[in-house]
C-alpha cells in the first residue's frame, strides 16, 4: 500500500461521501464541549477568588487537556470515494489516514466492548495483510448501515459483527 504523502495529492481533487456525525448532535460531542466549558468556567472561578496559579491555571489546563485527548482522537469519520477510503478527525482536520479502495482486502465493522476507549470501531486489513483499527465514538449504527452499503457497493468484502440490518444493495462499480 502506498503511503499517505503518495496519495495526498488526490485526496482535495476528487468526490467525496462524508459519514460522520456531528459532534454537537451526539452525546460524546456534547459531553466534551460541555466538559471543557465547566473547566474554564472553573478556572475562571479560581482566577476572581485569587487563588494560586496551581489552582486556577495548572490543574484545570491538565485535567482538560488529559480529558479532551482522550475523546478527541476516537472522533473519527469516513470519507469515501471512487478510488480511497479515507479516515479523518472531526477534531484535529490535519490528520488523514488515505486507503486506496484496490488495496483494502477487508473492513471489519464492529462492536467494541464498553470497558474500551470506544463504543464502535472499523478495522481495515490491507491486502498485505496490515490491519488498522480507528474507533467511532460518533457514529450511530444507521451511519455504520449507510458506510457498509456503500463499501459492499464498491465490492469491498465487509465483516458485519454489529449485525446492521441486511438490505439490497446497488453495486456503485460494475
Amino acid at each position: 500500500m502506498d503511503e499517505i504523502e503518495t496519495i495526498k495529492e488526490g485526496i482535495d481533487n476528487t468526490d467525496f461521501v462524508d459519514y460522520k456525525v456531528s459532534q454537537l448532535k451526539s452525546v460524546v460531542g456534547k459531553f466534551l464541549w460541555l466538559t471543557e466549558g465547566l473547566i474554564l468556567i472553573i478556572s475562571i472561578v479560581e482566577i476572581i477568588k485569587g487563588e494560586g496559579i496551581v489552582n486556577a491555571y495548572i490543574i484545570p489546563l491538565i485535567l482538560g487537556v488529559v480529558f479532551f485527548m482522550i475523546y478527541a482522537t476516537r472522533m473519527n469519520y469516513v470519507r469515501l470515494s471512487k478510488e480511497l477510503l479515507v479516515i479523518k478527525n472531526n477534531v484535529f482536520f490535519t490528520k488523514n489516514i488515505a486507503y486506496k479502495l484496490k488495496d483494502i482486502k477487508e473492513v471489519v465493522i464492529e462492536k467494541i466492548d464498553n470497558s474500551k476507549r470506544a463504543k464502535y470501531g472499523v478495522t481495515i486489513i490491507t491486502n498485505d495483510s496490515k490491519r488498522n483499527s480507528y474507533a467511532f465514538i460518533l457514529f450511530k449504527r444507521k451511519t455504520f448501515f449507510d458506510l457498509k452499503t456503500a463499501l459492499l457497493g464498491y465490492r469491498i468484502n465487509v465483516t458485519d459483527n454489529m449485525d446492521l440490518a441486511a438490505e439490497e444493495f446497488v453495486p456503485l462499480i460494475k
